[in-house]
């Protein structure tokens, strides 16, 4: 008997050390049973992988693209960003098309925009004054004012709806 007691201690004991150096599971660990292990966990959902709750932005319609099942809204105002502005002009020689010559190239800020691209799914919501339309129908409201509202995720801006008009 007290050998069969020395055993477990020792047992106990090794499994301890091994614990305390990392290289053992602890005992709640070890003893998983048997349904956890017949039943892994749901995968992630779409939702839980977005950053934070949607979010609502309010823009123009820059560009609808069906085919790539995405729309592009601009912002703009003082509170964007500003975006360079080159400009010069060029005199060419009649017949040649040779530059005869060229002004200096004067850079100006340009208005503050910035372009905002969204991913549209099956779940989006699309309504043109207060209709329900598809992202096809969405491109003929292209510079229309709209509030998209979304979802940030690893895999890009999710729209859950587009509203244009009203």
């Amino acid at each position: 008997m007290a050998s069969n007691i020395a055993k477990v201690l020792g047992v106990s004991l090794v499994a301890a050390g091994l614990q305390i150096l990392g290289a053992a599971p602890a005992p709640a660990q070890q003893a998983q049973p048997a349904a956890a292990a017949a039943h892994p966990a749901p995968p992630a959902r779409h939702a839980k992988a977005a950053f934070g709750g949607p979010t609502t932005l309010r823009g123009t319609i820059a560009m609808v693209k069906p085919d790539q099942s995405l729309v592009v809204i601009a912002r703009t105002g003082p509170g964007e960003p500003t975006s360079p502005q080159a400009s010069w002009t060029q005199t060419k020689a009649r017949g040649t098309g040779e530059v005869v010559d060229q002004s200096k190239m004067t850079l100006t800020q340009g208005p503050g925009e910035t372009d905002y691209a969204f991913k549209i799914t099956s779940a989006t919501v699309i309504r043109v004054n207060g209709k329900k339309v598809a992202l096809a129908d969405l491109a003929a409201s292209q510079n229309q004012p709209a509030t998209v509202r979304f979802t940030a995720a690893r895999q890009g801006d999710f729209a859950l709806s587009i509203e244009v008009g009203q």
